[in-house]
């Protein structure tokens, strides 16, 4: 097993390797003002080749005119945002009454441009053929077979362009660490299937390895240069001649190589690999076919997305009937777990090769589950102690918690586990069985001999063999990506669900406040309205509840069974609405009454009645501007063709912007249009020239036209 890194590796980890004022004494580094085009850095070996002393002085006595014209409109262009980072240019430098012609990489670190070129551009005599870079270029391009072939071809083309002997792609899996999927070997040992440790690149050297994708180191004895006239560490993040870390120069010597070229391979912002170079000789590579060798390596990385997605497209296909099932039947119970019935759970397993599925639902274990309850308290209590991570794939549980250790080969030793709540009191777990390995690794930390912190790398670089124990097979980067989709498409369900609850919620909400509102304005109605009656009748009514059974005695007494004569009722019921709104609003109204000879009322439509006559007018007080003593309410009662005809209508001026007849909810009007609807009548509302309401019934046994309220 490997152990720990030691500190100094650590410390490694932790340095800004792209922060420094040394460079490799094979460039030459330049720093200008972009203000005044004025030398402020220069790298000491300057004075060595080019004899003379540029510092605080014009770059015009080093460029021609025209090449300052160049860097100007590159300046010029940078400040608009226009341009690369960092541009591989071809500048024209004066030395020696001599014109060379030089490939230059150009960047800046904040307002100074930086430019370098290599030290040795007079004995530069680099052979390359662009016909055959075009023809290899093409061939990426129109690639359809197979990967692996393409990727060995590509390392093949690099060694015999640019001599290297040895070249391979090293690929990062998900877990960070390197695996050499392909190597072109020639007086070299091959590498091929390697494993190597994440702190072979740290993490923040791939972030440079990101910005800055390809890069030659000449030779390993190359001397540091210090950068003259800096007073602080520069920003060289894509400077090509930045100085070497000295455990990166030790990973070489113990590598057995003299020199380096590397070439990033990146996809949707993270470093997928790299296609390095390996030479015992010392390699003057010029920056211009390195920047070649890139263009192939970039198309390389499109053809990798390209066949990535296509994997990731089949895969989704294969497996899209079985994870959109499930998706839709946990839309279907929203969110319930425990109502997807068991065949829809272990489909998941085929989607993510795994061999178990449990879950929790609101703080409970399902029943009958397949795994032990020591082990899924043992999940939970882990998962109690992790926060803001929704989703969480292991090869390994026992690297999570020691307790996992013991269940490795009898349960699961990798699992994905999605969170479906911040408390934990939901989740799925899917596990994987224990799947013994061996890896082949080059180099281990176990050799590593470090003395006073500095690192002896002994023999670490010879090929070693690990059984690997208490892990699962490792997750493909599709079933990464599927994980996350489903994760995300179970938290999408999820927070449309609560929201529909929200909305469900707030409107039962608001529903049983307008019902509670309506029957308070029913219970007041029909308080004034039996008071009213019981005048009507002349009846000392005292129980409420009896009172439809004391107004049927009054009426069977007098020989009256089912009827009541119209103007007699509305006489009377007008007289104590008066006297109602005078004594409760303080109010003076007057009531006109049109009511046809001759007719009558039905005794079980008279309450109704009563209590529409006595809510039209609350609601004439309630919406008028002002209080009127001249406010004037006309009711109608008439009967024509087995039809009867009731209306009201209010005279004063209304505040009409109040008022929404149109408006399905209002409780004002909604103990009206419950009344009319028991009374299987059809109402129509007007705000024409004061509030008005007409109400038609049919005659012939109290039946109704229509049950539908126009309104």
């Amino acid at each position: 097993m490997i152990k720990n890194q030691p500190t100094f590796f650590q410390n490694q980890n932790n340095t800004e390797i792209d922060l420094t004022n040394l460079i490799q004494s094979d460039g030459v580094f330049i720093g200008i003002n972009t203000d005044d085009f004025i030398v402020k850095y220069v790298s000491q070996n300057f004075f060595n080749i080019f004899n003379f002393d540029i510092l605080e002085k014009s770059a015009s006595l080093l460029f021609s005119q025209n090449n300052l014209i160049k860097l100007n409109n590159y300046v010029s262009n940078k400040r608009i945002k226009t341009v690369n980072s960092r541009i591989i240019l071809s500048l024209e430098l004066k030395f020696n009454d001599n014109i060379y012609k030089i490939p230059c990489n150009l960047f800046f670190s904040e307002n100074i441009l930086c430019i370098e070129f290599s030290s040795q551009f007079m004995i530069n005599t680099f052979i390359f053929d662009d016909l055959n870079f075009q023809d290899m270029l093409n061939y990426v391009k129109n690639y359809t077979g197979s990967l692996k072939e393409l990727t060995n071809n590509i390392c093949q083309y690099i060694s015999e362009t640019t001599g290297f002997e040895r070249t391979f792609y090293c690929d990062f899996l998900p877990d960070e660490h390197g695996f050499i999927r392909a190597c072109y070997s020639n007086k070299l040992e091959s590498l091929l299937n390697h494993h190597f440790p994440v702190s072979d690149i740290p993490m923040q050297l791939r972030e440079v390895l990101i910005k800055n994708r390809f890069r030659l180191i000449s030779r390993i004895d190359s001397k540091e240069v210090t950068i003259e006239g800096c007073s602080k560490e520069l920003d060289l993040s894509f400077s090509f001649y930045r100085n070497m870390s000295p455990i990166h120069l030790q990973y070489l010597k113990n590598l057995g190589v003299t020199s380096l070229a590397t070439y990033s391979v990146v996809l949707e912002g993270r470093l997928q690999g790299i296609f390095g170079s390996h030479s015992i000789t010392k390699k003057y590579i010029p920056i211009t076919i390195l920047e070649k060798i890139q263009i192939l390596v970039e198309e390389y990385s499109r053809k990798l997305f390209f066949c990535k997605y296509k994997k990731i497209k089949k895969n989704q296909i294969d497996f899209n009937n079985k994870l959109d099932n499930f998706i839709q039947i946990f839309e279907k119970v929203e969110c319930n777990l425990e109502k997807i019935p068991e065949n829809v759970f272990n489909a998941l397993n085929e989607v993510f090769n795994t061999h178990y599925i449990f879950y929790r639902y609101n703080n409970r274990f399902e029943k009958n589950m397949k795994v032990p309850l020591e082990f899924a308290d043992n999940i939970l209590e882990y998962v109690n102690n992790i926060q803001n991570k929704n989703l969480i794939i292991s090869d390994k549980l026992s690297n999570l918690s020691f307790k996992f250790e013991k269940w490795a080969k009898s349960v699961a030793s990798g699992m994905i586990l999605i969170k479906l709540n911040e408390d934990a009191s939901s989740f799925i777990v899917l596990l994987r069985k224990e799947y013994i390995q061996t890896i082949k690794w080059a180099g281990s930390l176990d050799n590593c001999d470090f003395d006073n912190n500095t690192v002896g790398l002994n023999n670490s670089f010879k090929t070693w063999y690990q059984e690997v124990l208490n892990k699962c097979k490792p997750w493909l980067t599709i079933e990464y990506e599927t994980a996350h989709y489903l994760k995300n498409k179970l938290h999408y369900i999820q927070s449309n669900n609560f929201l529909k609850l929200k909305n469900l919620n707030k409107s039962l909400s608001t529903q049983i406040f307008q019902n509670e509102l309506l029957f308070s304005k029913i219970h007041q109605g029909i308080k004034n309205t039996y008071s009213i009656l019981n005048t009507i009748f002349n009846l000392n009514i005292n129980n409420h509840s009896n009172n439809d059974e004391n107004i049927n005695k009054f009426l069977l007494h007098e020989n009256k069974l089912s009827s009541i004569d119209a103007k007699y009722y509305f006489e009377n019921l007008s007289e104590k609405i008066i006297s109602l709104v005078k004594e409760n609003f303080y109010e003076n109204i007057k009531i006109n009454l049109e009511i046809e000879k001759n007719t009558t009322l039905k005794i079980n439509q008279t309450l109704k009645i009563s209590l529409i006559f006595h809510e039209f007018i609350l609601i004439s007080i309630k919406y008028s501007k002002e209080s009127s003593v001249n406010k004037i309410i006309s009711v109608n009662w008439s009967e024509k063709s087995n039809q009867i005809y009731f209306s009201l209508n209010d005279n004063t001026n209304l505040d009409y912007e109040l008022i929404n007849l149109d408006s399905k909810i209002n409780v004002d009007f909604d103990l009206i249009r419950y009344l009319i609807n028991q009374l299987n009548g059809t109402g129509v509302w007007n705000k024409k020239n004061g509030l008005s309401l007409k109400i038609v019934f049919e005659d012939k046994k109290n039946k109704l036209i229509s049950n539908k309220l126009l309104i």
